[in-house]
């Protein structure tokens, strides 16, 4: 559960990188203190600061995102769909931590053929 919404916030923030909004490295910090505060409130250890975060994501990329998982990467253009959200699944793949992106490549390239 960390590990997904680490990338929540880390995608909010990419996609709002632009913003015009005065201090936003602040409504940032805020917005990852908000959704760790949340997630921790729910039982759900999640870490208190970003750099350790950004380590566990790290860690789990690293360890856990293997082929075994990799079916689950289908659903997510098909879920975007559904919501009529503009998913471009090859800035997606960018975005990702190194053995996810490529996890995720290669079975949206598979499904690409296939699906």
């Amino acid at each position: 559960m960390a590990y997904f919404a680490y990338h929540l916030i880390t995608a909010a923030d990419y996609l709002a990188k632009d913003s015009l909004l005065s201090k936003f490295e602040k409504w940032c910090d805020l917005h990852f203190d908000f959704v760790g505060d949340f997630l921790r409130t729910a039982g759900y250890p999640f870490p208190q600061a970003r750099p350790e975060a950004e380590s566990f994501a790290v860690d789990v990329d690293g360890s856990l995102s293997g082929k075994g998982s990799a079916d689950l990467w289908t659903n997510l253009p098909h879920v975007s769909n559904q919501l009529d959200v503009l998913l471009n699944s090859t800035q997606l793949g960018e975005f990702l931590l190194p053995n996810s992106s490529l996890i995720f490549k290669t079975i949206i390239g598979d499904c690409s053929q296939q699906c």
